[in-house]
């Protein structure tokens, strides 16, 4: 398994977004085997890595004499691809199929790496036949039934598990984590840089503590001036590093992910109005955000023609106009995605 740094379910900041989550993780080291397999998913600086890593050190505390296991899917594609390579599979199996817990984080990288996905299934099996109580937990940026190119049979396994969604921490959370980490530091924030670093940047919980730190050090080394400007300076490193490229895959898992529509179902002709609507947005924020043409976009969504995606896009900048959800929505992407495009605004 690899290094998993001295994380542990007591420093998970637990706020209205992640509460369900924070209680079947606890569940999962307390009662090893009641939901089997857990899985979590949520996009990125959801605190996905710091809940799995939390779960394996607590659990390794609790039973010292019980084997965990934590390891990222790419780390046991290779594990595997190398001991067929060696033809010491007898060895991996005893590796993975002889621990009590077995934590994966990044599922769905393993989308698609068929034979690896065979083999993960035939560890699920393994540990959901056994009498014992084990534990398997899985974390995936969305839910495995929108996991583009993964095999039926490993997507089947995980939904007949207990399926947890973690969400971005809301603003209140946000906001309550900011300033507990400036009250360590001793830091005064003005109401307006407050408000600029807990509503209008949506970083995660250790972004937020990062950023504090960062400050810190700016006001006691270089004397900065915390004002909204000299904090947007410091951090300017901070904001950008956070934004992910925009690209037509993580927009339309972005929108599946937000909606709750399946990304299979928003590529599908369904005519569905939740459907309909999601896929709109979708196309809206990818004509907005990436330079794909009208042609590229509709192919795909299940190859479309250019006029329709002409009007999708259309019909988002309606929803955005008369739904104040689907605006907020939006203005998160915008602030989440990086656009390679110059500024047209």
């Amino acid at each position: 398994g690899e290094h998993t740094a001295s994380r542990d379910l007591g420093s998970f900041f637990v706020g209205p977004s992640n509460r369900l989550a924070a209680g079947f993780a606890r569940q999962a080291v307390a009662e090893p085997g009641a939901w089997h397999p857990l899985v979590f998913y949520g996009g990125p600086g959801t605190g996905k890595t710091h809940l799995l890593q939390g779960i394996v050190n607590d659990y390794r505390r609790r039973y010292p004499a019980r084997r965990a296991i934590y390891t990222r899917s790419e780390r046991f594609a290779k594990h595997f691809s190398q001991a067929l390579k060696a033809r010491q599979l007898a060895k991996f199996h005893a590796h993975y199929r002889g621990a009590s817990l077995l934590v994966l984080d990044d599922l769905d990288r393993l989308a698609g790496k068929t034979k690896s996905e065979t083999e993960l299934t035939h560890v699920l099996d393994h540990f959901l036949h056994q009498e014992r109580d084990l534990q398997v937990v899985v974390a995936c940026r969305c839910s495995p039934k929108s996991i583009p190119q993964l095999k039926r049979g490993l997507e089947g396994r995980l939904m007949g598990g207990q399926l947890v969604p973690l969400s971005a921490p809301d603003r209140e959370t946000r906001c309550q984590v900011l300033r507990a980490a400036c009250m360590q530091r001793g830091l005064t924030l003005s109401e307006e840089v407050e408000d600029y670093l807990s509503t209008r940047v949506e970083f995660s919980v250790q972004e937020l503590i990062a950023a504090a730190a960062q400050l810190q050090a700016h006001r006691d080394h270089a004397g900065a001036r915390l004002d909204l400007a000299g904090t947007r300076r410091v951090l300017a490193d901070l904001i950008n590093a956070r934004q992910e490229p925009a690209s037509i895959e993580a927009l339309a898992q972005f929108i599946a992910l937000e909606t709750g529509v399946t990304l299979e179902a928003i590529r599908s002709r369904s005519r569905q109005a939740s459907v309909i609507r999601a896929r709109a947005l979708a196309v809206g924020l990818i004509r907005t955000l990436t330079p794909l043409t009208l042609r590229e976009v509709g192919a795909y969504f299940g190859g479309r023609a250019p006029n329709s995606v002409h009007g999708a896009q259309a019909q988002a900048r309606e929803i955005r106009q008369g739904d104040p959800r689907a605006k907020d929505l939006w203005e998160r992407a915008e602030r989440r995605f990086r656009s390679d495009l110059a500024e047209t605004v």
